[in-house]
């Protein structure tokens, strides 16, 4: 099955095969340290395709750390080949090849691993020196010929502590590589010379590089020349990996193992191995679990709940509530039966409550003065603010005082108040307090106090006793309700009320006096004293000017006579005229007072009236002066 050549010495390789090693990904295990600049030790230095110059300062070869018990060379092919052979160039540095040479014990016993991962050792091994020493070893080059496949080629070395080695060995273990090739097809599916012949077997992936006798079929092939597909349940590279849990084992894929027809109950993904998620099951793990008592104890095939059910479900799949009434492990637990509908899982009375209970599980009557559904409802007026029933909310005991009806929340209708509405309010109350009462809303015109039991006085009358008294007789109270002075005017003062004054040219009592008509302007009169407001007509004098004026004591003496004369004759002429005007007066006063009626003046002055005496000189000396500060008097009415 293999070909193994070893070729000593410096050779001229076959053109018939690529070098698949050529400027790919290489790697050593110890880096040179030293003070050899780093670009002439790296491990690319191996696969650059350089190695005329095979000393340590001609740059196109790698060189690892001294001191290190192993050294490694990785080369990566990037995916998988058909490996002919390898070859090896070892460094010279500046002395020819032989025993003397320090590069000759470093390069023996080395190893050549070929393998499909960065692990040597999940690979062969390809070549182990072990039969030549600085003496045998005539050459520092190596062709390998053995027929392999693989992705990572590696050179390796040690000098391990408590191992012993042959005399000729180095005491460390070094790469000192100057070229490392790996000889084969770059092209799948070819051999032969120059890899130009494909290999015989349609499915065959790689064939023998000399012969073309397959070895390595395709993805899901199998058989001396790949002719047969993977059996049921099985594919991929030479068959050795296993189907999923496919609808049907049959359509499995043979390449890559994908399930054609999706997968059985209880499992996904493309190749049908990974179970349902945690919480689903079923066809396409379409199905939810029910409520297990564990999730992770639903089965993934059939949903049912292996370790029981959750508090509040039952069936087989968990997936039914408990029926109404009912809550729980195994709904086995009755709710209470003032619960409208309990919780299925703990009972407790999510739905709420039926009227007049409340708590969790509504084990609580209505209190604190409520009742009803959820307790929402306030209590009437209850005797002594005392507990309604829970569910109607009645008053048990009566109402308070002012309410009446079965939750005493009506008030009592207008005009009674108290116990069971039994007291009268006060007449004189617009409307009166259900509970004491009380006037609260006013008395009615005339009266006051809290139960509007006293009439207006102190002169005030009207509604709230708001309104004053008119010029009564003597300040005496007017009518609570209406004002009207019940014992006549004040003098000067007329009307119901009182509030208007004497007409013009009256005054006093009843303003039945007449003004005297020798004022300045005749008969204009103060309305209560009856003196004259703006003094008196020439030759007259006193407040009311029924005194004659005296003449004057510093006349010359004719003068004196003359104006004696004068004053005789007004003065019997004056006689005469007060005569006739006091006859006149009495006479009228008479019938006034038999007639009774008043003037037109007087019964309708609405006027704010203002007087002021004026002294006025005409030539007559008084004995005093009459004076009087203004007066206002209004009509209120």
């Amino acid at each position: 099955m293999f070909r193994l050549y070893i070729c000593l010495g410096l050779v001229a390789l076959s053109f018939e095969f690529e070098n698949l090693a050529l400027n790919k990904p290489a790697y050593q295990q110890h880096p040179y340290s030293g003070p050899i600049p780093s670009h002439l030790t790296e491990a690319s230095n191996a696969v650059d395709g350089l190695h005329q110059n095979l000393s340590v300062w001609g740059g196109q070869c790698v060189y690892s750390d001294d001191g290190q018990q192993t050294a490694t060379l990785m080369i990566n092919l990037t995916r998988i080949f058909s490996i002919n052979s390898v070859v090896v160039s070892y460094m010279l540095g500046d002395s020819p090849w032989g025993p003397s040479n320090e590069f000759t014990s470093r390069f023996l016993g080395f190893s050549i691993y070929v393998s499909n991962t960065t692990e040597k050792l999940d690979g062969i091994l390809f070549f182990k020196e072990h039969l030549y020493n600085t003496s045998t070893l005539t050459s520092p080059g190596w062709d390998i010929g053995m027929e392999t496949h693989g992705q990572y080629v590696f050179y390796y070395n040690e000098r391990l502590k408590g191992k012993t080695y042959p005399d000729d060995y180095s005491t460390y273990a070094y790469n000192d590589i100057c070229e490392l090739k790996v000889m084969g097809c770059s092209t799948p599916g070819l051999y032969g010379y120059n890899c130009s012949i494909p290999c015989p077997d349609l499915n065959c992936r790689n064939c023998h590089t000399y012969w073309g006798r397959c070895w390595d079929c395709k993805p899901g092939y199998q058989g001396y020349r790949c002719e047969q597909e993977c059996d049921g349940g099985h594919f991929g590279e030479r068959c050795q990996s296993k189907c999923g849990h496919c609808a049907n084992i049959r359509q499995c894929d043979n390449e890559d193992g994908t399930c054609l027809n999706g997968c059985t109950a209880g499992y996904m993904g493309a190749y049908c191995k990974k179970e349902c998620l945690r919480g689903t099951y079923g066809i396409n793990c379409s199905g939810l679990c029910g409520h297990c008592s564990d999730l992770s104890e639903c089965s993934h095939i059939d949903g049912s709940c292996l370790t029981g059910y959750d508090y509040g479900y039952h069936g087989r799949l968990c997936d039914k509530e408990c029926p109404v009434g009912f809550f729980g492990q195994n709904c086995s637990s009755e709710c209470n039966k003032t619960c409208k509908d309990c919780n299925n899982v703990d009972g407790l009375c999510d739905r709420g409550c039926h009227s007049g209970w409340k708590g969790d599980n509504c084990e609580e009557k209505c209190n604190t003065n409520m009742y009803g559904a959820n307790c929402s409802l306030l209590c009437g007026n209850c005797r002594g603010k005392g507990q309604c029933h829970h569910v109607n909310g009645s008053c048990l005991e009566g109402c308070d005082p002012g309410f009446q009806g079965n939750k005493c929340s009506q008030e009592c209708p207008a005009g009674f108040f108290g116990q069971n509405c039994s007291s009268e309010c006060n007449k004189a109350c617009k409307d009166c307090n259900n509970v004491d009462g009380l006037c609260d809303r006013g008395c009615h015109s005339g009266w006051k106090g809290d139960n509007c039991g006293e009439k207006c006085n102190t002169n005030k009358y009207g509604a709230n006793c708001d309104l004053s008294c008119g010029n009564c007789r003597e300040k005496g109270q007017c009518h609570h309700v209406n004002g009207s002075c019940l014992e006549g005017c004040d003098p000067g003062f007329q009307g119901d009320k009182c509030l208007q004054v004497c007409g013009f040219g009256y005054y006093g009592l009843q303003c039945l006096q007449e003004c005297s008509t020798f004022c300045k302007r005749s008969r204009n009169c103060h309305h209560v004293t009856g003196f004259c407001n703006d003094g008196c007509k020439s030759g007259w004098q006193g407040n009311e000017c029924f005194e004659v004026l005296s003449g004057n004591a510093y006349d010359t003496a004719w003068q004196s006579r003359f104006y004696g004369m004068t004053g005789a004759l007004c003065v019997t002429f004056a006689i005469f005229i007060t005569y006739v005007m006091f006859t006149r007066k009495a006479k009228n006063g008479c019938f006034k007072r038999n007639d009774g009626k008043k003037s037109t003046k007087q019964k309708e002055s609405h006027y704010i009236e203002t007087y002021e005496n004026e002294a006025a000189d005409h030539g007559y000396q008084e004995m005093g002066e009459f004076h009087s500060s203004p007066a206002i008097y209004y009509n209120a009415e």
